[in-house]
């Protein structure tokens, strides 16, 4: 296994010409020295078929021109050959539950996911295929870019009180400390009653986590709006700033989806363009 000081893990699917996840990090991440991309291919389980080595034949032929595909983009936008691995996994269990489980398993800094693994999250949100991949403990942040729009730039990073919100930031911090992206900390205020002091407080704390990491105060910013819809009014100002991604913090306990908080469901159902953090 390749390893660096930024290790990312992106899932692969057998549609080449949606490789939408590898795309993100290419145009995203521009200092390349110290990352490790880990492209990995389940192959799925054969069906009930009388020629079940045929069925994976073919299916690993389709990974591997896939595979091939993503390497050749991540190394002609600058990443170097040797820091691009290419892996296949045999699926014992749903494919979602694989990634999980090779995503804790590796230790990577972060899973990205393109149309495909979006599509695997909404099935797991409205609760049509198992939650397998719940179960099995994705507590990596996830990056899911289904339609990622070009000649964006900057994080738009979305606070509230919630110990993951801030995991969030931390990760940000981390992924994008030598980067030149700016990052934008956002906080939804309640019309009724607009706490500017709470807002103060949780903007101090997160520029403090940036800072930690190494993050110039020149590109860090603040904004907040009042509004009693949280995830419409993130929207908005996703499409107004024109980012490249929105990180939130999961929130809500755990009772099989892979989502429980409202917003957090609501961006991943509506958001297009930028890419969605979420960090469990």
């Amino acid at each position: 296994m390749v390893k660096a000081p930024r290790h990312i893990l992106a899932a692969i699917s057998d549609e080449p010409s949606a490789l939408h996840g590898v795309r993100f990090i290419s145009r995203f991440l521009r200092v390349t020295d110290d990352i490790a991309v880990t492209l990995l291919f389940v192959v799925p389980k054969p069906p009930d078929v009388e020629n079940p080595g045929r069925f994976l034949t073919s299916s690993l032929a389709r990974g591997k021109f896939s595979l091939d595909q993503a390497a050749r983009l991540l190394v002609e936008a600058g990443f170097p050959s040797e820091s691009v691995e290419q892996k296949n996994l045999f699926a014992r269990r749903s494919k979602p539950a694989e990634l999980a489980a090779e995503a804790v398993r590796g230790l990577y800094d972060a899973v990205v996911l393109g149309r495909r693994g979006h599509a695997w999250l909404m099935d797991l949100v409205e609760g049509s295929v198992s939650s397998d991949i719940v179960d099995t403990g994705l507590r990596v942040p996830v990056w899911i870019a289904r339609m990622p729009g070009e000649d964006r730039t900057g994080v738009l990073a979305c606070l509230d009180d919630s110990e993951q919100a801030f995991g969030m930031v931390d990760h940000v911090g981390f992924l994008l400390a030598r980067e030149s992206q700016p990052i934008t900390l956002f906080s939804v205020l309640d019309p009724g009653h607009e706490d500017h002091a709470r807002a103060d407080a949780l903007f101090k704390r997160a520029v403090g986590m940036l800072e930690q990491h190494g993050v110039g105060v020149e590109r860090i910013h603040t904004k907040t709006v009042a509004s009693a819809n949280p995830a419409k009014a993130i929207l908005a100002e996703a499409a107004d700033g024109h980012y490249a991604a929105v990180g939130v913090g999961r929130t809500g306990e755990n009772k099989g989806t892979l989502f429980m908080g409202s917003v957090s469901t609501t961006l991943l159902k509506e958001l297009t363009g930028a890419a969605l953090l979420v960090h469990q």
